[in-house]
């Protein structure tokens, strides 16, 4: 599990075929939350399915999010139920943004707090 205090969060993990990678986070305060998935390597990252769940298991929009207990979830092509049914092979970096925030200002702050990135284009 993770807790978060205002800032980044950087992990990274592999997908196999038939896996699924879940992430806990808990957050004390109301948030503006981004997660974003990258390639490791020279490869583009493959076609893949992120999502965010409450703690009732529901799927969640990103973005702003109330105090509570989340789990991201990334997993292969077509696997809608995150089940491991899929045979996506790849290596990943994941970025984590949070910021406490009032929901007017969420997605702002996120914004403000990752900055301008570059990806590749292939």
């Amino acid at each position: 599990m993770l807790d978060f205090n205002t800032g980044l969060t950087n992990l990274s993990g592999s997908i196999t075929p038939g896996d699924v990678d879940f992430f806990q986070l808990t957050f004390s305060t109301p948030a503006a939350l981004g997660v974003f998935v990258d390639p490791i390597g020279s490869d583009p990252l493959p076609p893949h399915i992120l999502a965010l769940f409450n703690s009732q298991g529901s799927q969640v929009s990103f973005g702003f999010v109330q105090a509570g207990t989340y789990t991201i979830g990334l997993t292969g092509e077509g696997d809608f139920n995150f089940l491991g049914a899929h045979t996506s092979n790849f290596d990943y970096q994941m970025m984590i943004a949070y910021s406490p925030s009032a929901p007017s200002g969420g997605l702002f702050a996120v914004a403000m707090l990752i900055g301008p990135r570059r990806r590749r284009v292939v």
